[in-house]
């Protein structure tokens, strides 16, 4: 919730919540979109290789990537993600770039940004994180 002062009168702001709704960071003017976590996997193409890894969460514009290769911050990939729920089988290509890296539990977990140049890149993105939310 934000405040905004008028003189004596204090009003309160309220935005919308729930799942998509936007979280705004108290240390910048950065928004945040609800990651879904999901059980997927994730064939990453990185120049001339093919790097195998589970995709952990999805937001619609990004994913973090868990794998035992070693990647480097700045590298461009395609992604194939396959969201496994029960039957369905749920398959995407996205691209983007890899922003940040962690390391859990002795392996590296990779903060990618999806590139949303075309309209059709963005309507990609949307439909595998509404699919996520499934």
């Amino acid at each position: 919730m934000q405040q905004v002062s008028h003189d004596v009168e204090t009003i309160a702001l309220s935005l919308s919540h729930g799942p998509g709704a936007p979280i705004f960071d108290q240390n910048g003017p950065h928004t945040r979109i609800r990651r879904a976590p999901v059980r997927a996997i994730g064939a990453m193409k990185l120049c001339a290789k093919e790097i195998f890894g589970q995709v952990v969460d999805i937001s619609s514009g990004g994913c973090l990537f868990r794998t035992e290769a070693t990647l480097n911050i700045g590298d461009t990939f395609s992604l194939r993600v396959t969201i496994l729920d029960g039957s369905r089988r749920v398959v995407a290509e996205v691209k983007g770039q890899i922003q940040r890296s962690v390391e859990t539990q002795g392996r590296p977990l990779y903060g990618c940004s999806f590139s949303s140049e075309t309209l059709e890149a963005r309507q990609a993105q949307k439909w595998l994180y509404a699919q996520a939310l499934r």
